[in-house]
């Protein structure tokens, strides 16, 4: 019995840290999630493959892309910039 209520108190401790919600299916993991922007997790994708951090893609360009196409567009003139910045 002593064995049973210390494997359910344990089991009732580990709960909360498996009920969150992923933080990998959100951008920069503490923004919003890729189903709460009107694009969707195509631009999701697109942002992940392309490697930029939050201070490289706005939550405005992010609300703003309806398609994937506006997204890469927004990236591209994101990188042009930081190439620009270097020298």
């Amino acid at each position: 019995m002593k064995r049973f209520i210390t494997t359910l108190a344990l089991m009732m401790l580990a709960a909360p840290a498996l009920a969150g919600e992923d933080s990998t299916e959100r951008y920069w993991n503490s923004g919003p999630a890729w189903y709460d922007i009107p694009c969707g997790l195509a631009c999701f994708r697109l942002w992940e493959d392309s490697g930029l951090g939050a201070g490289d893609v706005r939550l405005a360009q992010l609300r703003h892309a309806r398609t994937p196409a506006e997204l890469r567009s927004a990236i591209e003139a994101r990188r042009l910039d930081r190439r620009d910045e270097r020298l």
